[in-house]
Order: C-alpha cells, then sequence, then structure tokens
C-alpha cells in the first residue's frame, strides 16, 4: 500500500513541502518519501509539544484533581467547553456537574471562578472541542509559524537522506552533525524547529 499523508494529523500538505523544496507539484518521484517525513514531523510535533492539534470535538478526558483552579487539557486552542465535573468517587452525576458560570475558559486552559478543583486521580472530567483546522482541510487556522517549523525539519531529513547512520562529519575545520534519531535523541530536532516547537509546548503547573 503506498504511503500518503494522514490528512487528519498533517502539519503541512504534499503540494507545500514540494514547493518549499523546489520540487515541481507535478513531480511525484518523492511523494512516497515525503509523504512519510510529513507524517512522522507532524508526529514528532505532537509528541515533542505533549498536545494534539487537530481540531476534535466532543474530547472526553479524566485528570488529576490538583487542589488548584486550572484544569490544563491536552488538545489546545480549547474552543468551547460542554462540561466539566469534579467527583473523587469518579461518578460523574450530574450533582458533581459544574455551572458552566463558574469558570472561564481560555485558549490554553479553564480556570474555576472563586473555587478549586478537588485533589483526586482522575476526579475531573471535562468534555469540549478543541484543536487547529490542518492545513491538508478546508480553511485552515494552523499557525503559519508551526507549519513553517515542519517544513524545515522535513527539508532537514529529505537533503540529508543519505546520510542515515552518519554522525557527523569533517570538512575542512568545520564539523557537521547529522543525527536525527529523536526517539534517543530528542536534541536531534534542528535548532530552527525546535525553538518555535518550544512555543506550542503543553506546561502543567
Amino acid at each position: 500500500m503506498p504511503i500518503t499523508v494522514d490528512t487528519t494529523k498533517a502539519l503541512t500538505t504534499l503540494a507545500t513541502l514540494k514547493i518549499y523544496l523546489g520540487i515541481a507539484v507535478s513531480d511525484t518521484t518523492s511523494d512516497e518519501l515525503l509523504s512519510l517525513l510529513i507524517n512522522s514531523v507532524s508526529s514528532i510535533a505532537e509528541s515533542y509539544c505533549d498536545r494534539s492539534f487537530n481540531k476534535q470535538t466532543g474530547l472526553t478526558e479524566q485528570y488529576d484533581g490538583s487542589g488548584n483552579s486550572w484544569l490544563y487539557p491536552k488538545t489546545l486552542p480549547i474552543i468551547s467547553v460542554t462540561s466539566i465535573h469534579d467527583d473523587t468517587d469518579r461518578n460523574f452525576t450530574s450533582s458533581y456537574l459544574i455551572d458552566s458560570a463558574d469558570y472561564v475558559v481560555y485558549e490554553h486552559g479553564v480556570r474555576l471562578d472563586g473555587s478549586t478543583f478537588n485533589k483526586g486521580i482522575k476526579n475531573v472530567k471535562i468534555v469540549y472541542t478543541a484543536g487547529y483546522v490542518l492545513p491538508n482541510i478546508a480553511s485552515p487556522n494552523l499557525p503559519k509559524d508551526l507549519e513553517m517549523a515542519v517544513l524545515y525539519y522535513c527539508a532537514f531529513l529529505f537533503k540529508n537522506k543519505n546520510k542515515q547512520g552518519i554522525a557527523s562529519e569533517k570538512v575542512g575545520d568545520v564539523s557537521f552533525s547529522y543525527t536525527n534519531d529523536y526517539d534517543t535523541n530528542p536534541s536531534a530536532i534542528p535548532f530552527e524547529t525546535k525553538s518555535i516547537f518550544n512555543k506550542y509546548r503543553r506546561f502543567v503547573l
């Protein structure tokens, strides 16, 4: 089965990457490799940033109660919240539904107004809609700098595809590093990409 771009997760399009690399859109010679790179780098972005980027509705997640007023769901930006329950017995009946007037929704999290979440294990349940419309879907709104970071990383890997397994080489007095294995070496993400990824990392206080 040919490798294609996973449009539900990809943070750029095949056509955009080809333009970035100076490859004619009509040239399909490297389509499978480029699609693999897009899928892989998009996955790395989610892993590194500890969040999902694609827009999803009806997300249902449970979190440990922190004892403070903030809740930081995994998918961002938050578009709307359907419900929040705080129940240390984890039955989540209507008695433990938090009134929508008692919290404030931000793009990066939800803050209780004048109260705190009970400390507990998976006692806070949230149902919400969040994420970006990705580039392969109509009317995308993924931040352009994030897409550019993915393009840069894909191009880096594509241009160094023949240096797989070579840690570094020296040309004259200058050394070059080609270590790309993110799983064993997170620092392998190019600096230009990582500096942008850091803007979108999910931090939980």
